[in-house]
């Protein structure tokens, strides 16, 4: 049984991923497929504790509940119109864009703060709402940016702007709107380590960038929403630790994967944690109920956003 917080099944790569970069009939096909195998979907599953579901019967829980909480940096003016989360604006896009209609009050100029794949997929979607003039600015150099080099080439090719190396200090609001975004060139204290504590500011480099909207996209983490959820099981780093083997958490019969632990992959690392979770969980589950027809094994649920 798949337990799904949403109202459509496929997670974020339904409601984040952006449709030029994943089709949503692809994902359509494939939930299909799943509920073909025998899998049951029950969607707006609203699971409020792990040890009410085990106690409903379940033997085994894999949980793929994502990092679905954007990392906020805490910049002056976020609180202004216009400002957006990434996962926040990608949802509101992936809805416009799925049913044509333009995203209110995005306006011409829309400046995107990170310099990973999520980021790129902020820029990208801005363009395909009609946005004019489209740019990112990150800490990272051209080429320590998280983002894959084909993504970063795409969005050099569609014209959006990048400013490599400048650190965001204050957005500009103006009544009660976004304007704008004052930032700083720095440079790494210590090489190779490209986190914000290693940077160091360069006087007189400061500049001044004019926006519409901003979207922050500068990491994920799961919501405390999740953790309270998820009693009995060990965190670290604000993430899930899950065996890197077997997928097992710190609590018997709970078995991880994906966003949850990892804070931000790809589909094929989930799918591939998806895998070695359910071969673990059948050994786990033939152990625990010795049986004559292995491959018949039920009894394990998924709790997936």
């Amino acid at each position: 049984t798949i337990l799904e917080k949403g109202e459509q099944p496929g997670g974020t790569m339904y409601y984040y991923i952006p449709p030029y970069r994943l089709d949503r009939e692809v994902i359509l096909r494939e939930v299909e497929a799943i509920k073909n195998y025998g899998v049951e979907i029950n969607t707006g599953a609203d699971i409020r504790d792990l040890d009410e579901l085990l106690a409903q019967g379940y033997d085994a829980v894999f949980v793929g509940v994502g990092a679905s909480q954007s990392a906020k940096i805490g910049l002056p003016g976020e609180e202004a119109h216009g400002f957006y989360l990434a996962l926040d604006f990608l949802k509101q896009t992936n809805e416009c864009l799925l049913s044509q209609q333009a995203l209110a009050g995005l306006g011409d100029r829309v400046l995107i703060i990170g310099g990973g794949n999520v980021a790129i997929d902020c820029a990208m979607s801005s363009l395909n709402l009609g946005a004019e003039e489209v740019e990112m600015i990150c800490l990272e150099g051209p080429n320590e940016m998280p983002a894959w080099n084909r993504e970063r080439n795409e969005a050099r090719e569609k014209g959006i702007i990048i400013h490599n190396r400048y650190m965001p200090k204050e957005i500009l609001v103006e009544n009660g709107r976004v304007a704008g975004l004052k930032a700083v060139q720095i440079r790494w204290k210590e090489p190779g380590k490209y986190v914000p504590s290693n940077a160091e500011e360069i006087p007189g480099t400061e500049i001044t960038l004019r926006a519409d909207t901003i979207i922050e996209a500068v990491g994920q983490r799961v919501s405390e929403e999740v953790r309270n959820l998820l009693s009995g099981v060990e965190f670290e780093g604000g993430l899930l630790k899950a065996d890197p083997e077997t997928r097992a958490t710190t609590r018997e019969g709970v078995y991880a994967g994906g966003d949850v632990v990892s804070g931000g992959g790809t589909v094929v690392g989930a799918v591939a944690d998806g895998v070695q979770a359910a071969l673990s969980i059948r050994s786990y589950l033939e152990a625990k109920h010795p049986q004559t027809n292995p491959p018949e094994v039920t009894g394990a649920s998924s709790l997936s956003h």
